[in-house]
C-alpha cells in the first residue's frame, strides 16, 4: 500500500511540475506566483459566494439558473483568458532587427517613428532597432511589440501577442463581478440564512462590489483606446498634449 501511495504522490508531482503555470514562474522570485496565486483566490471567492447563495438551494437554483448559466460561462471563460494572458509571451523584437544584421536603410523602409532628432530608435539594453510602437519593459527585461503597459496582476506585460487575453479577461470579470454582486445582495434581501452564512456572503458580495467599481470603468476606459487604436503609452504621451488621435487610427471596425 504505501509504494502504491509513493508511486500515486510521485506521479502527481510528474504532472504537476508540467504544468505551464508552474513552468512559467519557476526559478523565479516568491512574490511573483504569489499574485498570481491571490487573484485566483479572489475568483474563488466569488465561487463560493454564488455557491452559498444560490447552488446549494435547489429553489434559488431553480429561480435564477439563467444567471448561473451566464455566470458560470464567464466565470470559466475569465479563468481561461487570465490563465492565457499570463502564459502568452507580448512579443519581443526578433533578431533580425538586431544592430549588425539590419541595415539602417532597411529598418528606415519599415518604420515611421523616429526620435527627436530625427535617428532611428535603437534599444542600447538589446542592441536592436525599435519597430513603431516598440518600448523596453524593465519588468521582463526585453523589449515589447505594441506595449500597452506592465500587469502586475497577470505578472506579465501586455503587448501584441497577449492583449486580446487581457481585454478578454477584464470584459468576462467584470459581468461576473457585476452579476454576483447583484445575485447575493439580492439573496441576502429575500432569502433567510443563519448569520455565518449571512456574514460570508456579505463578504463575497463585498468582493465582488470592488472588483466591479474598479474594473468596470477600467474595461470601458480600454475599450475607448482600443476604438482609437490607442495604448495606454501612447494615451500617456498625448495627455499633455490634449489631443487623443492616434496616427494608428483605421476607424473603430478595423481597430477592433
Amino acid at each position: 500500500v504505501l509504494l502504491l501511495l509513493a508511486a500515486v504522490i510521485e506521479a502527481s508531482l510528474q504532472c504537476i511540475s508540467t504544468c505551464p503555470m508552474v513552468e512559467r514562474f519557476q526559478d523565479r522570485p516568491l512574490h511573483e506566483p504569489v499574485i498570481v496565486a491571490v487573484v485566483l483566490v479572489m475568483m474563488s471567492t466569488l465561487y463560493f459566494g454564488m455557491f452559498l447563495c444560490c447552488m446549494r438551494n435547489p429553489h434559488a437554483w431553480r429561480s435564477r439558473w439563467w444567471t448561473l448559466v451566464i455566470f458560470h460561462i464567464c466565470f470559466f471563460l475569465s479563468l481561461i483568458s487570465y490563465c492565457r494572458g499570463v502564459l502568452t509571451s507580448p512579443g519581443c523584437i526578433p533578431d533580425s532587427w538586431q544592430v549588425g544584421v539590419a541595415t539602417e536603410d532597411q529598418v528606415r523602409k519599415l518604420v515611421k517613428e523616429r526620435k527627436r532628432s530625427g535617428e532611428l530608435r535603437l534599444c542600447s539594453k538589446e542592441m536592436k532597432y525599435k519597430p513603431d510602437r516598440a518600448h523596453y519593459c524593465s519588468s521582463i527585461q526585453s523589449n515589447v511589440l505594441r506595449m500597452d503597459h506592465y500587469c502586475p496582476w497577470m505578472n506579465n506585460c501586455i503587448g501584441h501577442f497577449n492583449y486580446k487575453f487581457f481585454l478578454q479577461f477584464l470584459a468576462y470579470t467584470v459581468v461576473s463581478a457585476n452579476m454576483a454582486c447583484f445575485v447575493m445582495l439580492n439573496s441576502v434581501y429575500d432569502s433567510v440564512f443563519v448569520p455565518g452564512t449571512t456574514v460570508t456572503i456579505l463578504g463575497c458580495a463585498g468582493l465582488a462590489g470592488l472588483l466591479a467599481a474598479v474594473l468596470t470603468p477600467f474595461f470601458v476606459f480600454h475599450l475607448w483606446m482600443l476604438s482609437k487604436n490607442l495604448t495606454t503609452i501612447e494615451f500617456c504621451e498625448k495627455l499633455e498634449l490634449g489631443s487623443y488621435i492616434s496616427p494608428y487610427d483605421m476607424g473603430v471596425w478595423a481597430n477592433l
